[in-house]
Parts: C-alpha cells; structure tokens; sequence
C-alpha cells in the first residue's frame, strides 16, 4: 500500500467518525403560567381561587404595552383557576381558566 493511500485512509476514517458524533438538547419548560389582563383593569379588584383578593393600582403594580395595549401578568400555578374580578363591589368578570406550563391566559377586562 502506498503512502498516498495510507493517507487517504486515515483522512477518510476521521472523517466519517465526526460525522458520526451526536447532538443532544434540553429543553426547560416553565413550571408556571401567566394570567394576563388587558382593557380596564386599574382600580378592579382581583381574587383568584378564593384566596385574599388585591386591588390592581398603578402603586402597587406595573403594566407595560404592547401592540398598542397596555397589559398586566400575573404568574399562577399551572391548572385550573378561578378569576374574579370585582368595580366597586360589582362582579365585572368571573371565568374558571385553565393555564398550561409557559402558557398565557388573556382575560379582557371591560
């Protein structure tokens, strides 16, 4: 065997074993979900699953915009959800939601 094509052969077998290499990924799914409010929601008051309710003002919380919407995120445990939300003692919605891992739920505040 030549040289030439000993040569060739080594190349030839380093070649194959790097493409032979695997490629492995991971990937990380939030263990949370959003409920987000859109439309009017200052000065509403907010329960979610019978727990104590909050009332949703520019002191206490941030909103942010987008598409020309101002909206607010709240972080909530994947599964079902009871949202009630309450204008001066008057039940304005009231919806049971279900949240996925990484999803987001929109609630249209009127």
């Amino acid at each position: 065997m030549s040289n030439t094509a000993r040569i060739f052969l080594v190349l030839s077998v380093l070649f194959l074993s790097a493409c032979s290499s695997s490629y492995r990924s991971v990937t990380q799914v939030e263990d949370r979900g959003i409920l987000q409010l859109n439309g009017n929601f200052w000065g509403t008051s907010l329960e979610l699953d019978s727990e104590a309710a909050v009332i949703i003002n520019r002191g206490t919380f941030s909103s942010y915009y987008k598409d020309g919407k101002e909206l607010i995120e709240f972080p909530v445990a994947p599964g079902s959800h009871k949202v009630h939300l309450k204008r001066d003692g008057k039940t304005i919605v009231l919806r049971t939601i279900y949240v996925g891992n990484g999803n987001i739920f929109e609630v249209v505040v009127p």
